[in-house]
C-alpha cells in the first residue's frame, strides 16, 4: 500500500497529513495517528494491542515520508477574476519569478465548480515552501488563502 502525503505549516510546525492505506482517510501523522488507528485492528500497521509501535515492524506510518526531492505547490484562492493580473503583479513585486505563477480557474485545480481564479506557484523544492508562504503573508496574502499541495496533486495548466 502507498501512502499520499500532503504538507503544510501550522504554527511554525511542518504537518505532514497521511492517507491511511486501510480506508483513505487523512490525518496528521503526528497529532491523529493513534486516534484513527484505533479504528482498525493495530496489528494491520504494526502496532500492539495498546496502539504502541512493534520494533520489529518496518511501518511508513511512523517513518518520515517526505523523501529530499518532494515538491510541493503553493495555491492562493479565491482570487476575483479581475484581480488576478494585479495580484500576479503583487507577486512579482515580492520576488517570485514570473514562469513559476499561473492563474487558473478554480475548477480545474481543484476540480469544485466557481467563477474565481486560483494562483499557483511552484512547483518548489518542499524546503523552500515555509519561506514562499512566510513571503506572501509579508507581502499582504491572508494565510487563510493559502494552501500548499503536493506538486502532483494540483493542476497548474488548467487540465
Amino acid at each position: 500500500m502507498s501512502l499520499r502525503v500532503r504538507t503544510y505549516e501550522r504554527s511554525e510546525r511542518l504537518v505532514v497529513l497521511v492517507s491511511c492505506p486501510a480506508c483513505g482517510y487523512q490525518f496528521d501523522r503526528d497529532e491523529r495517528r493513534h486516534q484513527h488507528l484505533g479504528e482498525h485492528d493495530p496489528e494491520d500497521f504494526g502496532l500492539n494491542p495498546l496502539g504502541e509501535v512493534d520494533p520489529d515492524h518496518d511501518d511508513p506510518l511512523f517513518d518520515d515520508p517526505v523523501p529530499e526531492d518532494y515538491e510541493q505547490t503553493v495555491v492562493v484562492e479565491p482570487i476575483r477574476h479581475d484581480d488576478a493580473s494585479s495580484f500576479v503583479d503583487r507577486l512579482t513585486s515580492a520576488g517570485i519569478e514570473a514562469g513559476e505563477i499561473a492563474v487558473t480557474d478554480t475548477a480545474a485545480v481543484f476540480g469544485d465548480h466557481g467563477a474565481k481564479r486560483a494562483i499557483t506557484i511552484g512547483p518548489r523544492p518542499h524546503q523552500e515552501i515555509p519561506g514562499l508562504v512566510e513571503r506572501l503573508t509579508r507581502s499582504g496574502v491572508s494565510s487563510d488563502s493559502i494552501t500548499v499541495a503536493d506538486a502532483a496533486e494540483v493542476s497548474s495548466d488548467g487540465e
